[in-house]
């Protein structure tokens, strides 16, 4: 999609490019084809190169999709494949930035430890695959739960961390309230045999 709609706006180009870690580009537009003749130089310390558009195009592409398989692989690092939470790699990171924005921003940060009661019973009892959708299931409860804005992390086994950003006591009472509300209604609608959720 950018590199179809780069080659129709040539203007474009140069920004873009340049995000994409060339140094210097200089274009040229005779009247002959979409981008006329471009002239792409890059200082790669042995020299300079110049491009046809189609192996700019070509090289252009062959960037964005590294660019996007090296997000994934970061990605893939940070988000827990159970229950698509972050995981505790992430926490550091996240929690300095939010420690950072509420200090600068004269804001109120809480923490909550949530832990999954008898979840080893039911790895026991039902097998680990049970277990597992167990901690799925309580990560569906969490996100549908809490806001948007707040951080939701699996930090172990069964436990689980929220960072919550301008939040006093009150409005963790708040959100506790509305979170045992949804437990409940979990626990009523429940179709796994002989379970109920419950969180400490």
């Amino acid at each position: 999609v950018a590199i179809s709609r780069l080659m129709g706006d040539p203007e474009d180009l140069p920004p873009f490019l340049t995000q994409l870690g060339f140094a210097t580009v200089t274009f040229s537009y005779p009247k002959v084809g979409p981008l006329g003749s471009t002239s792409l130089v890059r200082d790669e310390g042995s020299g300079l190169m110049d491009f046809s558009p189609a192996e700019l195009v070509a090289r252009s592409r062959v960037m964005l999709r590294l660019r996007a398989q090296m997000r994934a692989i970061e990605q893939r690092a940070i988000i827990d494949s159970l229950t698509g939470l972050y995981n505790q790699m992430y926490l550091a990171g996240a929690l300095n930035r939010e420690l950072k924005r509420c200090q600068r921003y004269k804001l109120n940060l809480s923490c909550l430890m949530i832990d999954v009661d008898n979840s080893k019973s039911v790895n026991t009892r039902f097998g680990h695959l049970m277990g597992d959708r167990v901690l799925a299931e309580v990560a569906q409860v969490l996100k549908s739960t809490l806001r948007s804005s707040d951080v939701i992390i699996r930090y172990g086994g069964d436990e689980f961390l929220v960072l919550m950003e301008n939040s006093n006591p009150q409005k963790v009472e708040i959100a506790l309230n509305r979170l045992q509300k949804q437990v409940d209604a979990w626990n009523q609608a429940n179709v796994m045999v002989d379970y109920r959720m419950k969180l400490s």
